[in-house]
């Protein structure tokens, strides 16, 4: 495996992720939680990655959302991991694993937190996680009431 530092020289021009808006360079990247196209951000380049989507519509009943996680570990790690059967993982490596968490906002972050115990990216995972929450959010109308004349 190549190291990060090459592997961000080839994707820094040549990556299908790469978006250029007004000047500024995003990145579509699915491990990347803050869209910029950096080499810190940039989580097929990293080791450790983390991605966070939404995932199906809003139910009006219980206001839950539905979110995606991403998680991309060290290949290292991940030999380590045994199956079910108990054998080794290594013939087949894990490279990401997607888990969708349908119980909310709470459940989210606290599962974010379990995963990225002591990482760079909880701080960002978690602001994602906001950010996500706040844009579907549903708006609820006041109404004014009007003043009655009492003569």
């Amino acid at each position: 495996m190549a190291s990060s530092s090459l592997q961000w020289e080839l994707l820094k021009t040549n990556s299908s992720f790469t978006v250029k808006r007004n000047g500024h360079t995003f990145s579509t990247d699915p491990y990347n939680l803050t869209n910029e196209h950096t080499p810190s951000s940039m989580g097929l380049v990293n080791k450790n990655g983390v991605g966070l989507s939404m995932s199906g519509s809003l139910e009006k009943k219980s206001n839950l959302r539905h979110f995606t996680v991403l998680v991309r570990k060290n290949k290292r790690v991940a030999s380590a991991i045994k199956r079910k059967n108990g054998k080794s993982n290594a013939e087949t490596p894990l490279i990401h694993s997607e888990y969708n968490i349908k119980k909310g906002i709470n459940r989210t972050a606290k599962f974010l937190q379990s995963q990225l115990k002591g990482s760079r990216l909880l701080t960002p995972a978690l602001r994602r996680l906001k950010a996500l929450h706040e844009s579907t959010k549903i708006k609820r109308k006041t109404i004014k009431k009007s003043k009655r004349n009492v003569a």
